[in-house]
């Protein structure tokens, strides 16, 4: 078992969809979830959002979010935090 749990560890390392998830925070699909018309928007009776770029994981990551964190024991650590106010 533990050498399968290293080997996945390692495995999560080298993958571009984690990457870019932890890169971006969950919030980096947004701009794919608008393109594909799977944006939940005004209580899900449209599937687009005019301002979807604006909020999306990109757009955080350039403008706004510098720190990443995580669920417990999650390895992908997706959650991007603001810079904190002193």
């Amino acid at each position: 078992l533990r050498d399968f749990v290293r080997w996945f560890a390692e495995a999560y390392k080298q993958n571009e969809g984690i990457l870019f998830k932890q890169k971006y925070g969950t919030a980096g699909g947004s701009d794919g979830m608008d393109a594909n018309d799977m944006m939940p928007t005004r209580n899900f009776t449209t599937g687009t959002f005019e301002h979807a770029k604006e909020i999306g994981g990109i757009t955080m990551y350039d403008e706004i979010l510098t720190g990443t964190g995580g669920c417990y024991a999650c390895p992908i650590r997706c959650k991007r935090t603001p810079p904190s106010r002193r």
